[in-house]
């Protein structure tokens, strides 16, 4: 009896390890799918890695053009700069002449002017000296023709 109830007790120690085994045995094969997952991320994240790393390369060497471009346009503002500045200086000594021309002209435009002026004085007046002996004339003729018609 003492056997069989030790019998008994080994059986059920004998199933319970058998059950924990089996719960032990689905632990790790869902701790190896887990790893498998882990496995097929990892991969993922080291392709993602290696894109990047060489879109970066890709970027780096499109920025290294375009810093070359940007110094090459920097070199040629600074040397349209350079043109613009020699051409506004030409237009100023060029301005200045074109005042100093322009003063000469306007100091003989006003000679002329003042010459015209004189002249049309002088047409003026006679024109006042003609129409004053105009109007005496035909004052006298009015009182010829009223001596005559009256």
């Amino acid at each position: 009896e003492e056997n069989e109830k030790n019998l008994q007790n080994l059986l059920s120690q004998s199933k319970d390890r058998e059950n924990e085994t089996k719960t032990n045995e689905r632990k790790l094969l869902e701790r190896v799918s887990e790893m498998e997952e882990n496995e097929k991320n990892l991969q993922n994240l080291l392709s993602q890695s290696k894109d990047r790393e060489n879109e970066t390369k890709t970027n780096e060497r499109k920025l290294l053009e375009r810093v070359k471009e940007l110094e090459e346009n920097e070199k040629n503002l600074q040397n349209l700069l350079s043109e613009s500045k020699d051409r506004e200086k030409a237009l100023v000594d060029l301005l200045h002449k074109s005042e100093e021309e322009a003063k000469a002209k306007e100091k003989g435009l006003m000679d002329i002017l003042k010459e015209s002026e004189e002249k049309g004085k002088k047409v003026f007046d006679m024109m006042f000296l003609n129409e004053e002996k105009a109007k005496e004339k035909e004052m006298k003729l009015l009182e010829i023709v009223k001596k005559y018609s009256g």
